[in-house]
């Protein structure tokens, strides 16, 4: 992955193109492959290439950056995102659903900050089932209470196994 790295690097810089990588989920690279794109970010930034990488983890992915790597924690900068406040709660469900022609109803959204405390997974994880659970809009609390069941079962098998990942987005519309 390093000399990749550096290929793209030269060829960005050649251009005078920056380029960004967008990683999400990162706690789910195995220490060989979180070793080897902290070994690549390393050589981008000795050959001062125009490459920045744009990532996302659990709060664990530091540590496991330095267990890959011990350098890893002065190669990057890590910023803790906390849970969202209710005005961003209300906001991250929203906004997305206002797109669509669809809404929340108000007691459907404190509801949802009740339930998840502004956490973002939680978040993401009421609002996809809800979404699938509603039969119109808007979502009301009753799809709130309807989709928690489902959305609990989810989370406990999406935590009892780690390693997993993958899509599970279905679209739906109304």
């Amino acid at each position: 992955m390093p000399n990749l790295f550096i290929a793209i690097g030269e060829a960005a810089a050649d251009r005078k193109i920056p380029l960004a990588l967008f990683i999400d989920e990162i706690q789910y690279f195995n220490k060989k492959e979180l070793g080897a794109l902290i070994i690549g970010m390393h050589k981008i930034q000795q050959h001062q290439l125009p490459i920045v990488l744009l990532g996302a983890g659990l709060p664990i992915l530091p540590s496991l950056a330095g267990e890959s790597k011990s350098y890893a924690e002065r190669l990057f900068s890590f910023s803790n995102i906390g849970a969202l406040s209710k005005e961003e709660t209300a906001k991250a469900l929203q906004d997305p659903a206002q797109e669509a022609g669809i809404i929340f109803e108000s007691a459907a959204l404190t509801e949802v900050y009740n339930l998840t405390k502004g956490y973002p997974y939680f978040l993401q994880e009421w609002g996809y089932v809800a979404w699938n659970v509603a039969t119109s809009s808007p979502i009301t609390l009753q799809a709130i209470q309807d989709a928690t069941l489902t959305v609990i079962l989810r989370l406990d098998e999406n935590f009892s196994v780690f390693a997993m990942s993958g899509s599970r987005q279905v679209e739906k519309t109304f």
